[in-house]
């Protein structure tokens, strides 16, 4: 289907069947291959152009919530096309932009809290971009987010390659508990100093974000219920895993429990370099390996001083 020849010729008020006029048709057609030219300044075969005008229209999605709507109503995309443009619309809103290089095999999905520094060191080193990486920032997500991803090519590479499956897409997921556990832990404030992410939750659960009430793990877990009510809303790193509409296109999973073996197993599958797991996996915000207080702290105030640094993940249960 060609997106821009059906929004030209709508909004030309001219119907797609027109019989008997073939030099209208026609010159219709070359006005649309115009504006193809102008947008791209490539030149192209009919058999790319499908493509090419859903990647215009991936790029037209992100600019504004009227277009979506404009192309919904328009219909110039079946329900299969339209599926997966709002699918990718929400990897972009919920800001998971996956992995992708077009000379990696993978598409790399993944959310925060779930080993995604991890999954981005490996990345970079496949491609071997980690050393330029790291020299940018030590925190590799700055150079992900700064760099790497900050072109329009990118989103548009990306788009292609999933709406055309044209690689395997695996997403990197941890266990619900742990990863909750981690958010909570990223909570914790100095002694004696505020911490602002507690105001929402005092706000939440008792009406006065400015008291100085305790915040347990407990009261934490309920704050999260409620924040999952409306996902535009609730900051990246607490919210669930999935997003609407990822099954599109996430065929394969990796899980952070068994990371290694994992990857391992995919470096021997898509015959890519052997990686210094040992290296790639150590990171400054890393917390699990500080959890050693044993104990039940469950109901234990985050806010209290003398909150233990850090109690080991089954202290919560």
């Amino acid at each position: 289907m060609l997106l821009l020849f059906n929004v030209f010729s709508r909004s030309c008020r001219i119907k797609h069947k027109v019989y008997g006029n073939s030099v209208l048709i026609k010159s219709i057609f070359s006005k649309s291959l115009s504006i193809c030219k102008l947008f791209f300044s490539l030149q192209m075969t009919l058999l790319f152009l499908n493509l090419y005008y859903f990647k215009l229209s991936i790029l037209l999605l992100f600019s504004c919530s009227y277009v979506k709507s404009f192309i919904h109503k328009l219909k110039v995309l079946d329900i299969t096309e339209w599926r997966l443009i709002m699918s990718f619309s929400n990897i972009i809103k919920y800001g998971r932009v996956p992995l992708f290089n077009s000379n990696f095999p993978l598409i790399l999905f993944w959310s925060q809290k779930s080993g995604c520094t991890s999954l981005a060191h490996w990345f970079f080193y496949q491609i071997n971009l980690f050393k330029e990486a790291i020299k940018y920032d030590s925190f590799i997500h700055n150079y992900e987010n700064e760099i790497y991803k900050n072109s329009s090519d990118y989103f548009i590479e990306l788009a292609a390659a999933l709406y055309t499956n044209g690689k395997d897409t695996y997403k990197l997921v941890r266990n619900p508990y742990t990863r909750a556990v981690s958010s909570f832990f990223s909570l914790i404030a100095p002694p004696y100093i505020e911490n602002p992410a507690w105001n929402p939750i005092r706000n939440f659960y008792y009406g006065n974000e400015f008291c100085n009430k305790p915040i347990s793990f407990k009261i934490f877990l309920y704050y999260l219920k409620e924040q999952m009510i409306d996902l535009e809303q609730v900051d990246p790193h607490l919210m669930q895993q999935y997003e609407p509409g990822e099954e599109e296109f996430v065929t394969k999973y990796i899980y952070l429990e068994n990371f290694s073996t994992e990857i391992e197993h995919l470096e021997q599958t898509y015959q890519l370099k052997t990686s210094p797991l040992h290296i790639l996996t150590k990171s400054w915000h890393h917390q699990k390996d500080r959890a050693i207080f044993r104990g039940n702290f469950a109901d234990a105030d985050i806010t209290d001083p003398l909150f233990p640094r850090l109690p080991t993940y089954d202290s919560f249960l």
